[in-house]
């Protein structure tokens, strides 16, 4: 499901999900909430134009939420059409803490147990497919395991010609050199991944927010996956990392694995 509202990350929000779609498999629910009736003919307008072309694949709706709140409608409607995965375009994540108390994306995050996607005005999107299949990054950690078997079974297409790029802080200097947990760690999440996809190690230098920027930045990643704790409010890291990277970045709430 894409939630889409008036500003420029909206247009990379649908431009992604048309990206990843799976096809006979996937569908897309694009939806925009309007306060009342008299702002319908504007939604409809804002509608047309981000979907235009994306063909019968892509469903559109325009809610009036009246008295409810955007979160609230957003939500209702995700929960009605059992919605897999949500994508959002923010601008709100970019700037200052003091936007974040107003950001829907933030608020949405707290709320669902959905995995979220989520662009920003500077997520460089590819139109309509991924030419030589999707990038995606996984933030390798303790928690992420149900993340890395949810890309598996939900978005990496092997015939797509996808990858994986399995990364984490933890090398002791400029040549790599990886202290013992980062190896192994890196070691097993490559055999969980499986060996029908194409998998990429990555162990990174430096402190983890500069490090991931440069790491996504130096393999073209369309999209860097991170887990967040289950329950709780999302990390300041996690804020962080939105805002250093210009790609799209996954979030999905994850319990501790045993």
């Amino acid at each position: 499901m894409v939630f889409i509202t008036e500003n420029e990350a909206s247009l990379h929000a649908v431009n992604l999900a048309v990206a990843l779609v799976r096809p006979d498999i996937d569908s897309i629910h694009v939806m925009h909430a309007c306060s009342n009736d008299g702002a319908t003919p504007d939604a409809q307008k804002l509608m047309a134009r981000l979907t235009q072309g994306l063909g019968p694949k892509v469903n559109s709706e325009v809610m009036v939420r009246g008295t409810q709140s955007v979160v609230d409608c957003l939500l209702d409607y995700a929960t009605k059409h059992k919605a897999g995965l949500i994508v959002m375009g923010s601008q709100q994540v970019t700037k200052g803490d003091a936007a974040l108390a107003s950001s829907i994306t933030l608020a949405v995050l707290k709320r669902t147990d959905a995995p979220v996607v989520v662009t920003k005005p500077s997520t460089p999107v590819p139109m309509g497919c991924l030419l030589g299949g999707l990038r995606a990054m996984l933030a390798v950690e303790h928690t992420a395991r149900p993340l890395l078997k949810w890309l598996n079974s939900h978005l990496i297409t092997v015939t797509r010609g996808d990858k994986l790029y399995l990364a984490r802080v933890g090398a002791k200097d400029a040549k790599a050199q990886e202290d013992h947990t980062t190896k192994q760690m890196l070691e097993q999440f490559v055999e969980l991944a499986g060996k029908k996809v194409h998998v990429e190690k990555r162990s990174l230098v430096g402190p983890q927010i500069e490090a991931f920027a440069a790491a996504v930045r130096q393999d073209d990643v369309h999209l860097l996956a991170i887990p967040v704790p289950h329950n709780q409010p999302v990390p300041q890291q996690a804020i962080d990392m939105l805002r250093a990277t210009k790609t799209a970045v996954l979030l999905m709430k994850c319990k501790p694995t045993s």
